[in-house]
């Protein structure tokens, strides 16, 4: 099995640097509060779970166990196959204007292209919800327009120097291999990894 380290390395990046995402979410801690808001589709909704094994509700109580006397709220948001538009424009109104993290899940639905424009908007208004900045979290996959809004959130975090996490969980999966005797494919019902469909 990896490490926790390594597959955390393999899935995250920080732009401008950890020490930048690290310091906001310090600052949210020492004052006693962490709010959360999640913008997104079906896989933020939990589409297919309960809507508390969704991984926003899940995120939330890991983050109530490491971050003891500090009230932490996720407000989960997602919408099952919807694209950024409306969220990205509205993004007061849905999440709030006092959060300490955004973050943001549409990669699947958004068109190519012209999206790319909307991703840089949402980015900039994100950072303006509060005096303090919040950090932007992009969750995304792979292929050319994933690549693309990590050069758009890369290129803003280094110009204005705020803060900004990207969460690729499948290129870690995916530089990682698939070891089909781990005991995670077991735990999850699928005893022969992804062979078990053949």
């Amino acid at each position: 099995q990896e490490p926790a380290a390594k597959f955390y390395s393999d899935a995250v990046t920080n732009f401008p640097d950890v020490e930048t995402v690290g310091a906001r979410l310090r600052a949210a801690a020492d004052r006693g509060r962490l709010v959360y808001g999640v913008i997104g589709y079906s896989n933020t909704v939990g589409r297919g779970n309960y809507h508390s094994q969704s991984w926003p509700l899940v995120l939330a109580r890991r983050l109530r166990g490491a971050l003891p006397g500090v009230v932490v709220e996720v407000r989960n948001r997602g919408v099952g196959a919807q694209q950024s538009y409306p969220a990205c424009a509205c993004l007061t109104e849905i999440i709030g204007d006092d959060v300490d993290v955004v973050a943001w899940e549409f990669g699947l639905n958004e068109p190519a292209g012209p999206a790319q424009a909307l991703f840089d908007s949402c980015v900039r208004r994100a950072w303006r919800l509060n005096k303090d900045p919040p950090v932007f979290v992009l969750l995304d996959g792979e292929g050319r327009e994933a690549e693309n809004r990590v050069a758009v959130l890369q290129r803003l975090a280094t110009q204005f120097g705020l803060p900004a996490t990207v969460l690729r969980p499948s290129a870690a999966l995916l530089r990682g291999g698939e070891n089909l005797k781990d005991p995670r494919w077991a735990r999850q019902g699928l005893g022969d990894g992804c062979n078990a469909g053949r």
